[in-house]
């Protein structure tokens, strides 16, 4: 019950405050906007404040406990203006709002977040350590004490406040005599997940608002479209906690932003450290965001002097834009990114630019705008993509499918009869857009299929500026939340005579939700028999964790060294190191012919097979030996599955009894035993 009060309190905690401070912006700003960006705009003003201020934090190594103040400072703050505060009032869209967000916490709760094939452990167990450490970089995600900064993960700040989530669940579990045996990663899940959701259908309605959708028929089509289609793709569904994920809702409201900003033709200081906050917060979720946020801003600034032209104070307010990824990249670099020369030397010339053109405006105005920004740097792009694509072939894998190595949607797909019906009714709306519309913002798509995301300069945009595993996600500057809601919107109300075209919209947006909620998703979501939908793993496993973690804390381990056969146990028991890191695992080949030898024989005894006899490494487990191994290595807790069998002597033999001579069986369940090992 505590769980579910303590989730409750943290949703409302964080969405009164960006609500708040959202409305404080609509004020400043006199927007008189629809109220559903309020909670966008204030929680991108949070993690955007937070995510500049991790940068000092982690390079001079100082607490921990400084950014949970600072969290706590930003979060709270709102209380002393709750009067200036606009609140949304209880009517019919709130109802719907709230049905909306009942059935995908239905649909998750009823759905595994498959933690032992994807990141789910990693980012999990980043939240622990972060949340544990003296330091926000102390420890890796095994358990392993880590000296310096790993450049790729250090530097988002959404799972630094989800690990002030943990520290103050934790403290109140603790210090209010609350039942400290129930895990507390579950809330944490919940409190991220429940609250993307209302973002996420915060985002589609106010989107709605914006670009005054007010035919019920069009806005049940964008609805089922973005919350029961897109919102049921599986890194939107299960995996809501990922920062990956936010990325994606908040480049929908960087878009949404920049749109506002064209049609009420404003450029000046307010929009831009708004602008500026949003794309950190971007980054702050997911450091593939730089690139991301770099590419809408680029589009942005080319539309903004295509209408206002160049001077001293547009440049000024360019670089203002532009700072949280001369901020990341800088620090990327600084500590140890592998930032290549070329990368290096391309931002530095493309900064150097501006430089120069300030200079020479009074000279050459027109000249030096057009030139460098519509010829000079895309033909740059283009001759540089050239010669990369004449040593090494590459343009070509531009069209590779890689929603099978990412989190991402496959654009140019038509390998199924969903793929046909959503791509081709996504690619029609754009073309569609960008003939008919006589909006400055439908040149933003043309710039970026121009500039960026095309065949031609994927070989620059991959070994310049990106890497090409994360390379689809820059699809998320052209399809997000907001533009598929502007892109269908623009579609189905101009075409509102054609009740041939509004009914097959409706037809398809129906089957493809339909299509996304009742079936399964991949075989790695679908829960086992005993699953718990709150804590979202098998209940055998939920016990045998609680049981971990209540000893841990009570018997005041420092960091209990762990062996077990869950690999997940990282992810939702605090103070341990596990033996058997879950990174390796993943990159373990079970499947094949084995090459290579064990890492050590733990690893040969304790790694999860699939059937008896399984070879996985090229030599045998030394089972008769486990004993000897696990204490020279001083392990406090060995977790077994009870079906895990080896051959003795003739005999088929659970692997758990070669544990009863030299540890304490402490818990047992269908499934798993627990052993614990005392040391004097």
């Amino acid at each position: 019950m505590i769980n579910y009060l303590l989730i409750f309190f943290f949703v409302s905690l964080m969405t009164i405050s960006s609500y708040a401070y959202g409305s404080i912006v609509q004020a400043v700003f006199e927007w008189k906007l629809s109220k559903h960006i309020n909670l966008l705009l204030g929680f991108s003003i949070i993690v955007g404040i937070l995510n500049i201020a991790i940068y000092p934090i982690i390079h001079y190594k100082l607490s921990s406990d400084i950014f949970l103040i600072l969290f706590l400072i930003i979060i709270c703050l709102p209380i002393f203006f709750y009067k200036n505060v606009k609140w949304l009032k209880l009517d019919s869209s709130i109802l719907f709002f709230s049905s909306i967000l009942i059935i995908r916490i239905f649909i998750a709760s009823s759905r595994g977040i498959a933690e032992e094939s994807f990141d789910t452990v990693h980012y999990l167990s980043y939240i622990i350590e972060a949340a544990k450490g003296s330091f926000l970089t102390q420890f890796d995600v095994n358990g392993s004490i880590r000296i310096g900064i790993e450049a790729v993960d250090d530097f988002s700040s959404h799972y630094y406040i989800l690990s002030s989530i943990y520290r103050m669940i934790e403290f109140i579990k603790t210090n209010l005599s609350f039942d400290i045996l129930t895990l507390t990663m579950p809330a944490v899940i919940w409190i991220s997940s429940i609250f993307y959701y209302i973002l996420s259908i915060s985002l589609t309605f106010a989107s709605i608002d914006i670009l005054n959708i007010r035919n019920k028929t069009h806005q049940l089509i964008i609805i089922l479209l973005t919350q029961f289609f897109i919102g049921s793709f599986y890194y939107n569904s299960v995996f809501s906690f990922y920062g990956n994920t936010y990325r994606t809702l908040f480049t929908g409201l960087l878009v949404l932003l920049i749109y506002i900003a064209l049609q009420r033709n404003k450029f000046d200081i307010y929009y831009s450290i708004l602008i500026m906050l949003v794309s950190s917060a971007i980054l702050g979720f997911s450091g593939s965001g730089y690139l991301i946020s770099f590419i809408v801003i680029y589009a942005y600034v080319l539309l903004v002097l295509r209408n206002k032209g160049l001077s001293n104070r547009n440049l000024v307010l360019m670089y203002v834009l532009f700072i949280p990824v001369i901020l990341f990249v800088v620090n990327f670099w600084m500590s140890g990114g592998t930032v290549s020369i070329s990368k290096i030397i391309f931002l530095l010339m493309f900064f150097l630019t501006f430089m120069i053109v300030t200079f020479v405006l009074k000279f050459s105005l027109q000249i030096v705008y057009k030139s460098f920004f519509y010829v000079i740097f895309p033909l740059a792009i283009l001759l540089y993509s050239l010669r990369i694509n004449q040593a090494t072939p590459l343009m070509q894998d531009f069209f590779i499918q890689r929603s099978y190595t990412d989190m991402v949607w496959d654009y140019l797909s038509i390998t199924n009869i969903r793929n046909v019906l959503f791509n081709g009714l996504l690619w029609t709306s754009v073309v569609f857009y960008s003939l008919k519309s006589k909006d400055i913002f439908s040149k933003y798509f043309i710039i970026i299929f121009a500039i960026f995301i095309n065949p031609f300069t994927y070989p620059f945009i991959t070994n310049i500026m990106t890497y090409d595993l994360v390379y689809q996600r820059n699809y998320d500057a052209l399809f997000n939340t907001f533009t598929i809601v502007l892109l269908f919107g623009f579609l189905v109300q101009h075409q509102a005579r054609n009740r041939f075209i509004q009914i097959g919209v409706l037809s398809v947006s129906i089957y493809l939700a339909q299509y996304s909620t009742i079936n399964n998703y991949h075989s790695y979501f679908n829960p086992e028999d005993n699953y718990n939908g709150f804590n979202r793993l098998p209940q055998d496993q939920v016990q045998a964790f609680e049981v971990m973690n209540t000893k841990i804390q009570l018997e005041g381990y420092d960091r209990a060294i762990v062996v077990s056969q869950v690999l997940s146990v990282k992810g939702f028991v605090s103070d341990v190191y596990s033996v058997l890191d879950y990174n390796v695992f993943r990159s373990i080949d079970r499947f094949n012919i084995s090459t290579t030898p064990s890492f050590s024989p733990l690893w040969n005894i304790f790694i999860p097979r699939d059937y008896y006899g399984q070879k996985i490494f090229t030599d045998e487990p030394d089972y008769e030996n486990a004993c000897t191994y696990l204490i020279d290595t001083k392990v406090d807790f060995v977790l077994i599955d009870s079906q895990q069998i080896y051959k003795k002597d003739g005999n088929f033999v659970p692997l758990y009894f070669s544990f009863r001579n030299c540890a304490t069986e402490v818990y047992r369940n269908e499934r798993y035993v627990l052993y614990q090992f005392y040391w004097d």
